[in-house]
């Protein structure tokens, strides 16, 4: 279907087959034959592609020249994932373009990128353009948390929790805690168990906690974890601890946390 639409000149099917060349036969240099090909008709989202596959080596050398040229192709019709893509790579250059970087994520944000714009909260809050504007954080991880992004979830409730730019309000992080939890994110996990371990914005619930804790743990928060679980266990009889390894397979079941 997508090499009869190209023949019929309908370019934009050089994606389609570009993503089926790739994902589903893994013949990268077809993949990255298809995303040229739309890219020189115009396509901005095979541009981005084609970036991608010369900045990774897939299918062919790595050439960051190349890459670039074809990103500052697409970010020039407004194509937000490449002003993203542009932005991580002059930011992360040992002596980055601030002004040049700040540009293109802040396109990439107003674009409607919830990773831009999370990307873009945390640009404010370390102050990389001199000095840190806290609501101005507040406000883009506000826009990326709606967006449903689990890392901007937690860096909101941070601020929440903090009362960072924000009015403080241990219910509303705990909320977001909680969205971000369920999403696997693990500083979230853990902080949702310290807010149940001590009844901020919740109800006290250390069995919760427990289990919580032992999920973030999993997910990767190991040592903060390993001593909330400690700590938690000093207190617990046997049947506490049997209830709180109950709680965790009630989560792990896929219900939400309370």
């Amino acid at each position: 279907m997508a090499q009869k639409a190209i023949d019929n000149k309908e370019f934009s099917a050089h994606l389609a087959l570009g993503d089926y060349l790739e994902n589903t036969k893994e013949d990268l240099k077809a993949a990255l034959s298809s995303y040229t090909l739309g890219a020189e008709a115009g396509q901005s989202d095979c541009m981005v592609r084609a970036a991608a596959f010369h900045m990774d080596g897939k299918g062919t050398e790595k050439n960051s020249e190349r890459a670039v040229e074809l990103l500052d192709k697409a970010a020039k019709v407004g194509n937000t994932q490449a002003h993203l893509m542009l932005a991580s790579q002059i930011l992360g250059k040992e002596e980055p373009d601030l002004g040049k970087g700040y540009a293109h994520l802040l396109s990439a944000a107003n674009g409607g990128l919830a990773l831009a714009q999370n990307e873009l909260g945390l640009f404010y809050l370390s102050g990389r353009l001199g000095v840190a504007d806290l609501p101005a954080a507040a406000s883009w991880f506000t826009r990326s948390a709606q967006g449903g992004l689990a890392a901007a979830q937690n860096n909101l409730a941070a601020l929440f929790e903090r009362g960072a730019g924000v009015e403080q309000s241990f219910d509303k992080a705990g909320q977001l805690y909680s969205l971000a939890a369920q999403q696997g994110n693990a500083s979230a996990t853990l902080a949702l168990a310290r807010f149940h371990a001590a009844g901020a914005g919740t109800k006290m619930n250390r069995e919760l906690s427990w289990a919580l804790a032992t999920l973030a743990a999993d997910r990767g928060e190991k040592e903060n974890a390993a001593a909330l679980i400690k700590e938690l266990e000093k207190d617990f009889s046997k049947e506490q601890l049997a209830a709180a390894k109950k709680e965790l397979e009630r989560i792990k079941s896929d219900k939400p946390a309370e």
